[in-house]
């Protein structure tokens, strides 16, 4: 089994991961291993959580069975996972590939093991710019890939895509570096041109395709210190764009909106979380960016928020 690391947690795997840079740790903080392709986990008496299509049709389930928690992607792959989140296991579906099994581990299971953890996982992607860490929250298809990646490809650097795990030190906050990759639709690739090489598929099911950086500062260890963070408002028709201030108290909720969470029951974990964002709150400034979904704005998007951050203290 090798190992890895991804977001500050060493992981070891069964499978490959060229993915994730190799870790050179004695012990795993958590484990994975791909089951054989049998009859999948007996469900749960009752789902403690279902994310659905908008058409009503489920995605993802999660529940509990025996000492562990069940995540099914319907269709695709069980991956069972520990109550300690020491342990993940999968078994998925013959005809689903190698990509997306890793896919799923990487971008959708592992920010669950993280939170679970007691990580501080924000659904949030970030890229260097200057001499720091620009975070931006939101929703999937909110645009947080397509600024990173414009950011990283005029002159920064990637940092995390979809999660981001944010660690504190003596009132500091530093962005922990995820894994050198991005994950673009073709018209984002399109409009960022020759800067940018299309990958290989992310999955099976979707068209996006993961884009890797060989830069060195993704893959080095050490968190970068994090200046700002950025809500991304909902898509709207939209003409101008705006960056405003979100005081303290509000920046709590607004960010708990956006974590990463495994047991949606466990209030101890919720009021545990909830005092990380406090203290969070008080030392990052966090900002509302409202702007128009227009691929041909992203330049001006760009140096929108590069001019904003500039003027930071």
């Amino acid at each position: 089994m090798a190992m890895h690391r991804v977001s500050g947690l060493r992981l070891e795997a069964d499978i490959p991961l060229p993915e994730l840079p190799r870790a050179s740790a004695a012990r795993a903080d958590c484990r994975f291993q791909l089951l054989p392709p049998r009859r999948r986990a007996a469900a749960p008496r009752a789902w403690l959580h279902r994310w659905r299509r908008d058409d009503g049709g489920v995605l993802v389930s999660l529940g509990r069975t025996g000492r562990d928690y069940l995540v099914r992607f319907t269709g695709l792959a069980d991956f069972l996972i520990s109550r300690e989140a020491d342990l993940v296991r999968c078994r998925a579906r013959p005809e689903v590939s190698p990509a997306t099994v890793r896919h799923l581990l990487l971008d959708q299971v592992i920010p669950m093991v993280l939170a679970h953890r007691g990580r501080l996982a924000l659904h949030a992607s970030a890229a260097i710019a200057g001499d720091g860490a620009l975070a931006f929250a939101g929703k999937a298809g909110w645009g947080k890939s397509t600024i990173c990646a414009s950011l990283a490809h005029a002159g920064g650097s990637p940092l995390a895509d979809d999660c981001l795990v944010i660690g504190g030190r003596r009132g500091r906050y530093f962005a922990v570096p995820s894994y050198p990759g991005l994950r673009l639709w073709p018209d984002t690739v399109k409009a960022l041109g020759r800067r940018v090489r299309p990958g290989a598929l992310v999955a099976d099911y979707s068209e996006k395709r993961r884009i890797t950086s060989q830069r060195a500062d993704i893959r080095r260890r050490a968190p970068v210190p994090l200046r700002a963070i950025y809500v991304l408002s909902p898509p709207r028709r939209r003409r101008v764009i705006s960056i405003a201030r979100i005081e303290p108290r509000e920046a709590v909720g607004r960010l708990l909106a956006h974590t990463h969470r495994l047991d949606l029951t466990d209030r101890s974990r919720l009021v545990a979380e909830l005092d990380a964002l406090s203290r969070l709150a008080a030392r990052v400034p966090v900002f509302e960016l409202a702007f128009p979904r227009d691929l041909e704005r992203l330049a001006a998007l760009r140096a929108a928020v590069l001019r904003h951050a500039g003027g930071l203290p």
